[in-house]
């Protein structure tokens, strides 16, 4: 046998067991990524089935008074029960609640909800569903509500521990120019959820959520529902709807007494 030929029986090898190696690396990779994929669809299970709560009151913003500024543009607002409001705000901002509420006519909803019904995967076509609540819609009519210090809004219970974790979640549509802090900016006429988690390995810090104006102009909407604070961390890309309170009772019977006895006057 010729040196050429005994080159060409050696390379001829190499090649064969460059791809048996080949292959047998290819076999390992698949290996593996099918136990990643089989360790992230576990994780997502369990995630799923971990039970979550809401721990802020009026998460669902059904519990609600009437107030109108003496000093303001003459509309009637309507404040979610629990929240502080800057004064300024409330001279210069108009404060709507649309319902989003189980047993209502589907046609006759707002197009507001028949669109977020949507987005949740509850369908604007639902006639029941758990958990009934409003949205939050707030237009600046003055852009002196940026005018002053502190906060200009605070959600109820506000107060997000990062040690353990707190998530926050939230559904927001945004049309307008400027932007608000923890709803953001423009979100082109869609609805969009939420997600922040306040996380850290030291005991004592905490996030706020305070809801301030930047940059508006006349005429901004701002569109907020279901506000939740939720102990531990949300998984993330699921939406949430309306999570079980423990201040559900309190706000059901707050809600009976004002149908009794009217909204009740700031």
């Amino acid at each position: 046998m010729s040196i050429e030929q005994k080159l060409a029986e050696v390379v001829g090898s190499a090649n064969a067991l460059t791809k048996q190696v080949s292959g047998k690396i290819s076999e390992i990779d698949r290996e593996v990524d099918a136990i990643k994929q089989h360790a992230q669809t576990t994780i997502n299970n369990a995630a799923t089935k971990l039970g979550y709560i809401a721990i802020n009151r009026n998460d669902k913003l059904v519990s609600y008074r009437t107030y109108t500024p003496p000093k303001g543009h003459g509309q009637v607002n309507k404040l979610p029960m629990w929240w502080g409001i800057q004064q300024r705000v409330l001279d210069h901002c108009h404060f709507e609640l649309i319902r989003v509420f189980s047993g209502d006519t589907p046609e006759d909803r707002d197009p507001e909800a028949q669109e977020l019904l949507d987005y949740m995967n509850i369908g604007s076509e639902t006639l029941h569903f758990s958990g009934s609540f409003h949205i939050l819609k707030i237009t600046v009519l003055d852009k002196a509500v940026m005018e002053g210090d502190g906060a200009d809004i605070y959600i109820a219970d506000q107060h997000l521990k990062a040690n353990p974790a707190t998530s926050f979640l939230r559904y927001v549509k945004v049309n307008a120019k400027g932007r608000a802090s923890w709803l953001d900016g423009d979100t082109n006429g869609k609805w969009l959820h939420k997600r922040f988690v306040n996380s850290s390995s030291r005991n004592g810090r905490y996030t706020h959520v305070d809801i301030n104006f930047y940059d508006v102009e006349v005429g901004d909407e701002f569109f907020l529902a279901l506000p939740s604070v939720v102990p531990g961390v949300w998984p993330e890309g699921k939406k949430h709807g309306a999570l079980y309170n423990r201040y559900d009772r309190i706000n059901d019977r707050i809600t009976n007494i004002e149908g009794r006895l009217g909204d009740i006057e700031a």
